[in-house]
């Protein structure tokens, strides 16, 4: 057992101290407290560690609500104050905008927030026979493990799931091919809840009249899914078709798709992005990763044409299915490896893009920027914000505005939306600075 006092937060938000020469990342500890720590392990320049007692705390500090946390993997800030995460969230955003992009925003927004517990609208989980002990463990991966913490609640999760997971556990527990069973997803759409459940065979009839019982109990829809690629099938329940809201618009969607996760969170992201582009009626719009639509449907109706790019074509499918007034071209397009001259892409004057966690490097190397009076980016990880945000620096685009999206409260997670500009000092400067750089190259090569 060792004992540091923690300098800071590292972008993680794992507190970070030294130690022997290297660099200590320490879960639950806050900067100035003195922890002991008990080391996970060890790297060639860090080490990975958890606070197991702390022997100074700090003002931020606050008592865990959840009687799974340090158990469960999920929520990993329920030791700092709310306003405190929103707080260190910022911080880091800017940081590496700073930092790996070099790029600072002309505005910092107040940052789009929810109530911090009861507000996540889906979840998976797991399930694992266990044959020793002839029992079903049901619940949440544990951390650092594969290991399943079984949850009687979520202080996260929406109520109308909360209600799911007793009955859910108790049907599970009786089925009659429990090693079959494999995970579990949760979805509180706003026309009803659903229970998308993977299983390696169809059940058999006495497992199907359990499930059709447990639809009938809870109100759930059912939805059955043998093949990991294959989109879930419906099985019991009052809705087959589920539905959510975008702005003023219904979003088709099926257990099992990408969601935002907080409901509130969306809804405000939604107002913030169309804030961002100002549609007006001449707009040509160009999106990438739009996924199911959530902000393409919303705008279609404020612009004269919307051309949405996502990797996914069963997405696209469902997004299609959604009624919604404009003209919107929905094209399934690989995005990691972006060829625009590939695409009938239209001339477009405003850009959006919301990428994974990997971000849009190709994407913004490569779209064509003539014309473009604003790029809207919403992003899910700040290192390759940062990264993109350079890549659109070079190219002539000035960091306007950044604003915190705090989708996850009580986890490290961090989301942002930025807008970008042209800026003719910027884009003269880059050009002044590029060939320099070619010119220094060759006089190399000439040596």
């Amino acid at each position: 057992m060792k004992t540091l006092t923690i300098e800071r937060l590292a972008h993680d938000l794992r507190g970070m101290a030294h130690d022997e020469g290297l660099a200590w990342f320490v879960e639950g500890a806050l900067p100035g407290e003195t922890v002991a720590v008990r080391e996970l392990a060890r790297h060639q320049q860090r080490v990975d560690a958890e606070a197991v007692d702390v022997l100074a705390a700090v003002a931020d500090r606050v008592a865990p609500a959840c009687e799974y946390y340090g158990q469960c993997g999920g929520c990993s800030l329920q030791h700092l104050g709310h306003a405190a995460q929103l707080r260190d969230k910022q911080h880091v955003l800017l940081d590496q905008l700073a930092r790996l992009g070099k790029v600072k925003p002309a505005v910092v927004e107040a940052p789009i927030v929810s109530a911090p517990w009861q507000y996540r609208r889906r979840a998976r989980l797991a399930c694992r026979w266990s044959s020793a002990g002839k029992q079903l463990a049901f619940g949440l991966r544990a951390r650092h493990s594969q290991q399943i913490v079984e949850i009687a609640h979520c202080a996260v999760l929406v109520p109308s799931l909360q209600a799911l997971l007793a009955p859910l556990r108790e049907c599970l527990s009786q089925w009659s091919q429990p090693r079959q069973l494999g995970h579990v997803e949760l979805l509180a759409a706003d026309n009803g809840v659903a229970i998308l459940l993977r299983v390696l065979a169809e059940p058999d009839e006495t497992d199907a009249a359990r499930l059709q019982a447990l639809a009938l109990a809870t109100g759930a829809s059912i939805f059955l899914q043998t093949e990991e690629k294959q989109p879930p099938q419906f099985f019991a329940g009052a809705q087959a078709g589920l539905q959510l809201a975008a702005g003023d618009v219904a979003v088709s969607c099926l257990p099992g798709d990408f969601v935002q996760g907080n409901a509130a969170v969306n809804t405000q992201l939604v107002a913030a992005v169309l804030a961002a582009l100002q549609p007006c009626a001449s707009d040509v719009l160009l999106e990438a990763f739009c996924g199911l639509g959530n902000f393409t449907l919303p705008l279609a109706p404020q612009v004269a044409s919307i051309t949405a790019l996502d990797l996914s074509e069963a997405m696209l499918a469902r997004a299609r299915q959604s009624v919604v007034a404009g003209r919107v071209q929905w094209l399934a397009c690989n995005l990691e490896a972006f060829a625009p001259q590939a695409l009938p892409l239209p001339k477009a004057n405003k850009i959006l893009l919301d990428p994974p966690r990997d971000g849009a490097a190709a994407f913004c190397r490569t779209v064509p920027l003539t014309g473009v009076q604003r790029v809207a980016y919403v992003s899910c990880n700040p290192s390759t914000l940062a990264r993109d945000a350079a890549i659109l620096a070079e190219r002539g685009l000035a960091l306007r505005s950044v604003q915190l999206v705090d989708m996850f409260p009580q986890t490290s997670h961090i989301e942002a939306l930025v807008v970008f500009e042209p800026d003719a000092a910027l884009a003269r400067r880059m050009k002044k600075e590029k060939t320099a750089k070619q010119a220094a190259g060759l006089k190399r090569l000439k040596r």
